[in-house]
C-alpha cells in the first residue's frame, strides 16, 4: 500500500468472496505521508467450501477521523480456502 499524498492517511481493508464478507487481520494500515509499505494480509474465510476461490480486495484510505474517502482501489485475487480438518 501506498500514501502519495502529504497527510497521513487510514487504508481500511475488506474482503468478500462467494457473496462472503472475510474477516481480514489487519483490517486497517495507518500510513504516514508518502509511505509505501508491504503488508501481509490473513483472511478468514469461514462458510466457505474448501478448495480455489476468487475473491476481491477493497482498500479505501481516509484521514484519521474523517469518513469521507479520499481514494480507493479494488483487485481481484485467487486464493485456497484449506481443508478443515
Amino acid at each position: 500500500v501506498e500514501n502519495r499524498g502529504r497527510a497521513p492517511v487510514e487504508v481500511a481493508l475488506a474482503m468478500t468472496a462467494g457473496g462472503a464478507a472475510l474477516e481480514l487481520a489487519p483490517s486497517a494500515v495507518a500510513l504516514a505521508a508518502g509511505e509505501r509499505r508491504q503488508i501481509r494480509v490473513v483472511a478468514t474465510a469461514r462458510g466457505l467450501p474448501s478448495g480455489p476461490a476468487a475473491g476481491e480486495l477493497v482498500a479505501e484510505a481516509r484521514r484519521a477521523g474523517e469518513t469521507r474517502t479520499l481514494g480507493s482501489a479494488r483487485r481481484s485475487l485467487s486464493f485456497v480456502v484449506p481443508e478443515v480438518r
